[in-house]
Order: C-alpha cells, then sequence, then structure tokens
C-alpha cells in the first residue's frame, strides 16, 4: 500500500517504484468500479461545484460562516479543522504519508490517481458502511475529487498536491437538512485559502 497515515520507509529505485505504483493502481481501479456500479445508488446526485466563489477583500478569507478550530484538536494527523457556525458540516485537512521515491514517482502521474488511492484507504476497510457516491474527478490540474455517503451524510474529499505534498481536504456533511451543493462550493472557497498559503498546515 502506497499511502497510509504513519510514514514507512520505502528505497525502491524509482524505476521500481514506478512499475509498483502502475501495478498497485490497476488493482485498485478495478475493486473501485465494482464497488462504484454495485452500490452507487439510482437516485440524482447533487450537483457539484466545482467554481471557487467569489471573495470582495483583496485578501483571501475563509468562506462566511466558517470558522478555524485547529487548535482544538488533539490529533496531530489532522493539519486543519474548519467548522461552519450551524455545526451542520466541517472540513478536516490531512496530509498523505508518503516518502520522497513515492512522491516523485507519483507527480509523474495524473493527480487522480493518488485521489484512488485515497478512496480505497477510505472506503476499503468499511465497504459495509460507506458507500461510493462518485468516482474520483478531475477539478483542476492539481486537484480531483470523489464522494462517498456514511450513514446516510455525504463527505467529499478533494486530494491535491502543492510543494510539500498530497492533501486531502474532507468536506463532512453533519446534517441530511443542509444543502450539500452550498457546502461544496465552501469547500471550494476552503481549499482557494489553503492554496495561497494565507492559512499553513500546522506541523
Amino acid at each position: 500500500m502506497i499511502f497510509s497515515y504513519d510514514t514507512n520507509s520505502l528505497s525502491c529505485p524509482r524505476k521500481r517504484a514506478s512499475i509498483f505504483i502502475r501495478s498497485v493502481v490497476v488493482c485498485i481501479v478495478a475493486p473501485l468500479s465494482f464497488i462504484f456500479f454495485s452500490c452507487a445508488s439510482t437516485k440524482p446526485l447533487p450537483k457539484f461545484s466545482k467554481q471557487s466563489p467569489k471573495i470582495p477583500t483583496a485578501q483571501q478569507q475563509l468562506p462566511d460562516g466558517w470558522a478555524d478550530i485547529t487548535e482544538k484538536s488533539k490529533l496531530p494527523a489532522i493539519k486543519k479543522w474548519f467548522v461552519n457556525r450551524d455545526y451542520s458540516a466541517t472540513i478536516v485537512l490531512k496530509e498523505l504519508q508518503s516518502d520522497d521515491s513515492t512522491r516523485k514517482t507519483l507527480a509523474l502521474e495524473d493527480i487522480c490517481t493518488a485521489a484512488r488511492i485515497s478512496l480505497q484507504l477510505k472506503v476499503g476497510e468499511f465497504a459495509g458502511e460507506r458507500r461510493v457516491t462518485r468516482i474520483p474527478e478531475r477539478i483542476n490540474g492539481s486537484s480531483c475529487s470523489y464522494v462517498y455517503e456514511e450513514k446516510g451524510l455525504l463527505r467529499r474529499v478533494i486530494v491535491y498536491k502543492n510543494g510539500k505534498g498530497f492533501f486531502e481536504l474532507e468536506l463532512m456533511q453533519e446534517n441530511q437538512s443542509v444543502d450539500f451543493e452550498r457546502l461544496t462550493t465552501d469547500q471550494i472557497g476552503v481549499l482557494k485559502v489553503l492554496s495561497k498559503d494565507n492559512l499553513t498546515p500546522r506541523r
């Protein structure tokens, strides 16, 4: 397995790592296709925003109604933690751990390759509790998103990369009555802020 939240040391040469990555991708895509087509609901899926909301000020800010409560988290794996004013949704940022060799190999792959691996880690061990509702799809050149359902609530994960590595920005719906499309717009807004380095993930 390439990614885990515990860093594993890999020493294979780049060529062997690349072959290994491609082999794992083939092994992952097939199970994901089976999970999606056998478990996905036939009811219409909500539309998901790919557009960044307009921010009126020159300085990037979080979307209206959201607050950064990272300092309240005692989990080191959480780099950033955001909550909206009515607690109907949260957004959590985590880093996908990998060694330098694996990171360089993945850098040559499509970003959705990393997203497929992320999805396998999210759903694979919880097949009876989590159901894929949208397979990975590209948002832009450096990010890819997917959606899964857990206990009737939707979760959307954006996997993206920057100079520091690969990250998961996960939106978690906490109340079924909240407009999920609006929440995805807010998630894009948070991603935009993070990409501008106005909010630096804690180490």
